[in-house]
């Protein structure tokens, strides 16, 4: 944001409204005005006059919204007030703007309501005041980060990371940026990068390291990307030789255990743990390529829940988390995390770009710690599998020879160009993008050369049974 179109929207934002308007017959609005334009919490305020005899509920709505770009948070606030009759009523309400960059407006909508709790329609709405604005990116800002920054599936859904600024800092302080360089390149001021700061280092995603902060999570830059990426190409391409040359060998074993009884010759069998083996696709990514080498990859052989504690929701990944700052030709579009919990054993994994459902009020609920409903959106609906690893056991076995020696080859190239820094715990992160990226390339392979097409959207759960 130049400092131009500083004062272009402040001058925009600190209009005061020419006398009063008046709506629904009996309320006027006067003066409403917004203490500043830039990123941050700013406050809007007015006051409400009210000529009616009758008690009312008056629920006050701040929605800042970004249009276009590839980045589109959304922030809301609101306020209930108990209007008394024929009386003057002081405003205030929070405005909450990201660190984003594009167009966008900042809405201030009044609603008549009978219950402050209920949900608000256009139809109780008797005033609304839309202020757009333009933040435009900085051209040093340009010059200094000219790759786009990727985020682990479903991580961009956070309040933390839904907006360029967040991204944009983690990549900065990685590159020794200090806060007044980082306001400077952003174009915003120092007090609003503090901020941000506060809240990395609170949610654990940066510490102080010397006399600065730096980020506490993997950042996985070009130099890393250049260094490791046709490691990771090369191996998927040696595993795509020998899985290609295995499959048979897994269809063979099929048949086998169907003559013999041991399996269902349905597909759709939900009451037979062995017939996800007739599902190839699902098969060989989720319970071969991350249950089994992936788990060995990337925890050592233990199973691992990324989002542990938390949900795809407000995704916090932990020891997994990264950020990838050398651009899209090493993003990784497969992901996976196991649960076990109450009895109850899922995994859930992809490979494609997946939305979600998340409750209203998630974010709150994640603070408070209360449970948060989710499901995958009706757009990309998962396809669900009941598996009984121990009916698919001896066909992965057949699967997988020949590829243990290239996971511990591509296992020990990571972890040597691993750097810890201070952070040895990063080196998960580092490993799940590794595998991530693997496990798009070789199902890319094994789809182009027509050894397995993929069901569905891509997505799947999978529900563990004891049959």
């Amino acid at each position: 944001m130049t400092r131009c179109l500083k004062i272009t929207v402040f001058i925009l934002l600190w209009a005061v409204i020419p006398g009063g308007f008046v709506f629904a017959s009996d309320f006027t609005v006067n003066a409403l005005k917004l203490t500043g334009s830039d990123w941050g919490y700013q406050t809007a305020s007015f006051t409400l006059d009210y000529a009616g005899e009758e008690y009312k509920q008056v629920v006050v709505l701040s929605e800042v919204t970004f249009r276009g770009g590839a980045l589109q948070p959304l922030r809301r606030a609101k306020r209930a007030y108990l209007i008394e009759p024929q009386s003057s009523t002081p405003v205030e309400l929070a405005v909450i703007v990201p660190g984003n960059y594009g167009q966008g407006q900042i809405r201030i909508g009044l609603y008549d309501v009978v219950d402050t709790l209920d949900q608000l329609y256009d139809s109780q709405r008797f005033f609304v005041k839309e202020i757009p604005f333009d933040f435009k990116r900085p051209p040093a800002l340009q010059k200094e980060i000219t790759d786009d920054i990727i985020l682990p599936a479903f991580v961009g859904n956070t309040d933390i990371f839904d907006n360029d600024f967040n991204r944009i800092m983690l990549a900065l302080l990685h590159r020794g940026k200090r806060d007044a360089e980082i306001a400077e390149l952003c174009g915003t001021d120092v007090e609003f990068v503090k901020d941000q700061l506060t809240r990395l280092y609170r949610e654990g995603l940066i510490g102080v390291h010397g006399t600065s902060f730096a980020p506490r999570i993997m950042v996985i830059d070009r130099p890393l990307t250049e260094k490791l990426g046709p490691a990771i190409k090369l191996m998927a391409e040696k595993m795509y030789t020998v899985i290609k040359g295995n499959l048979p060998i897994l269809d063979s074993t099929v048949q086998a255990m169907v003559a013999g009884g041991e399996l269902t010759r349905d597909p759709n069998d939900a009451l037979d743990g062995g017939a996800v083996l007739y599902h190839k696709y699902p098969l060989v990514m989720v319970l071969f390529l991350w249950d089994i080498l992936g788990r060995d990859f990337v925890n050592d052989g233990k199973p691992f829940n990324i989002f542990a504690g938390s949900e795809p929701c407000n995704a916090e990944m932990g020891e997994y988390m990264y950020i990838l700052t050398a651009g899209d030709e090493y993003r990784g579009r497969s992901f996976y995390y196991h649960i076990d919990e109450a009895g109850s054993e899922r995994i859930y994994s992809g490979l494609g770009d997946f939305k979600i459902y998340c409750q209203a009020d998630y974010r709150a609920r994640a603070r408070n710690r209360m449970p948060i409903n989710w499901n995958f959106s009706r757009e990309n609906p998962d396809l669900v599998f009941m598996y009984n690893p121990d009916r698919i056991r001896i066909p992965l076995s057949f699967l997988m020879a020949g590829t243990t020696e290239y996971v511990d080859n591509l296992r020990r190239a990571v972890d040597s160009a691993y750097e810890p820094d201070g952070e040895p715990g990063r080196v998960k992160g580092l490993r799940y993008w590794c595998w991530s990226l693997l496990v798009t390339y070789l199902m890319d392979h094994l789809e182009q050369g027509g050894e397995l097409e993929p069901e569905g959207e891509g997505l799947y759960t999978f529900q563990r049974v004891e049959y």
